[in-house]
């Protein structure tokens, strides 16, 4: 429960700086081969690299944001690379980089103001969708969400699966009540496809197997397996 050190902590920073730099730098010759790139993993941060590679190649691109939390804070803990800064670094760092955030309903003050502050940043809280979801209105929001898409030559699709409401995903690390349901993601995802909008990488993230002695053992795995193959048919 105590804080890093300042030394070590500013060691690990720049330390993670020169690893994101070499994998990004072997995700760029596989998108200048004409591949797409697809990242499963652990915590959001493990996306930064592909995310960034993408960035720096498409002259315009949109993130297609699912997520529980907006992963815009400038550090957290001191880490700048960590996976509640991801989507900070990236809108930091590039210009031509465009958000739609999608379920986020646990942030900070100073995320907000962010948020707030720019056009490149669409957020639809969750509030938001369960207010609509019983107004009826879901679906036009939907609709409107994949119209500014629409407008994107590029897209990439970051999934937290926290995104998801927390029955869906019990064992991820900060589950939080209130997000979308499993059909209402598919449905988002199915609507790309139908579009034929330009899915350029995904990633998937915060899946974590469930506890063996769980009496819901396998269902985070399930839900994040089925996720999965809806988003790899995007691309």
């Amino acid at each position: 429960g105590q804080p890093l050190d300042k030394n070590l902590l500013e060691r690990i920073n720049t330390e993670m700086d020169s690893t994101y730099a070499e994998l990004k730098q072997f995700m760029m010759k596989d998108l200048q081969a004409g591949k797409k790139i697809v990242t499963i993993g652990g915590d959001h941060s493990v996306s930064l690299p592909a995310l960034s590679a993408c960035a720096d190649f498409f002259d315009d691109l949109a993130i297609l944001h699912f997520d529980a939390h907006a992963d815009l804070r400038r550090a957290y803990e001191g880490f700048t690379h960590s996976h509640a800064s991801i989507m900070y670094n990236i809108y930091n760092q590039f210009s031509n980089v465009n958000f739609e955030q999608i379920g986020v309903r646990d942030f900070s003050e100073d995320e907000l103001k962010t948020i707030n502050s720019t056009n490149r940043i669409n957020t639809y809280f969750g509030d938001d969708i369960s207010d609509d979801r019983l107004k009826n209105k879901l679906h036009n929001q939907f609709e409107e969400i994949l119209d500014r898409l629409s407008g994107f030559s590029h897209i990439y699709i970051s999934f937290d699966i926290d995104g998801l409401d927390a029955p869906y995903c019990p064992s991820t690390g900060t589950p939080v009540p209130g997000g979308l349901s499993f059909h209402e993601a598919t449905y988002i995802l199915l609507s790309l496809r139908k579009r034929q909008l330009n899915i350029v990488g995904a990633d998937l993230v915060e899946v974590c197997p469930t506890n063996s002695n769980d009496l819901g053992k396998g269902y985070d795995e399930i839900i994040g397996a089925q996720l999965l193959k809806h988003i790899i048919s995007c691309l």
